[in-house]
């Protein structure tokens, strides 16, 4: 059993300290590939904080067969897609939108040079090979984990992950041309 299931578990058995727990394991990592969807670090946390309230709120539905963690990410993925559909449908005139640079200075001064160049060059991927790429290397999920989070097949996660590496081999080494 993972940790994060054994942890949800103690939550499930009256521990609200696990809940704690949870949030704490897996909330900086959730925020962060959330904003692999919505590109907007602020919104990225509200919704994290959502998938965490959503999993207090209806904390009977996790049947275990998957890792908490796949379940967890489903959610934030489901809730991140639904923002981005919301996005779409809300169409603001030019002037008033506005980009909050405290939000994203944070988080970009506080990375050293070799993170924020991978960030940079997972930035140029599409949003499919991000997210196929932080699920199996970031969150160390199997690729039936991805399957399961992405709901397709472990074959076309496989050929995702490899396609998505080669365009982000493809990106370092355009990068690094260019610095030489």
């Amino acid at each position: 059993m993972d940790k994060g299931t054994e942890i949800y578990n103690r939550f499930l058995g009256g521990d609200e300290k696990a809940f704690d727990d949870l949030v704490v394991l897996y909330r900086k990592t959730l925020v962060l590939f959330i904003n692999g969807y919505l590109n907007d670090i602020a919104e990225s946390e509200d919704i994290a904080e959502e998938v965490f309230v959503s999993l207090y709120l209806k904390k009977h539905r996790f049947l275990p067969k998957a890792t908490f963690k796949t379940y967890l990410y489903k959610i934030a993925r489901n809730k991140a897609l639904n923002e981005m559909r919301r996005k779409r449908r809300k169409v603001l005139p030019l002037e008033s939108v506005t980009v909050a640079e405290d939000d994203t200075a944070f988080y970009v001064v506080t990375l050293n040079d070799e993170k924020q160049a991978i960030f940079s060059a997972m930035d140029k991927l599409s949003v499919e090979f991000r997210e196929v790429l932080v699920l199996r290397y970031i969150e160390d999920l199997s690729i039936q984990e991805v399957a399961k989070v992405l709901k397709t097949s472990p074959k076309r996660v496989s050929n995702l992950v490899y396609r998505a590496k080669a365009q982000f081999k493809k990106i370092v080494e355009e990068v690094n041309i260019y610095e030489n």
